[in-house]
């Protein structure tokens, strides 16, 4: 099967089955405003959306004593949380907003 024009010049950016570039997947990653485990860790007690490897899941939660838990299912620990981000401010409301 022949491979597509655009599909080549995915590949040879660094893109498409193969993944990204490192270089490259991190800036995006920055972009989206997720931070790297490796590069911070974040605060402890504040409610935080994680990613995680495992099966490519997000899920929220919070850091407490340098690791990763869910305090609305019993303080499940979460595995393999490689990047984070803070929760954004809620919306402000006026008086009389629902």
């Amino acid at each position: 099967m022949e491979e597509k024009k655009e599909e080549r010049e995915c590949r040879e950016r660094g893109g498409g089955r193969e993944g990204r570039g490192s270089q490259e997947n991190k800036r995006v990653l920055e972009l989206m405003g997720w931070i790297s485990v490796k590069d911070q860790m974040p605060k402890e007690d504040e409610w935080l959306y994680l990613g995680s490897s495992l099966f490519g899941t997000t899920t929220w939660g919070i850091c407490m004593d340098g690791e990763f838990v869910n305090p609305d299912q019993n303080y499940l620990k979460i595995e393999g949380v490689t990047h984070w981000m803070p929760l954004p401010e809620p919306p402000k409301t006026g008086e009389n907003e629902l």
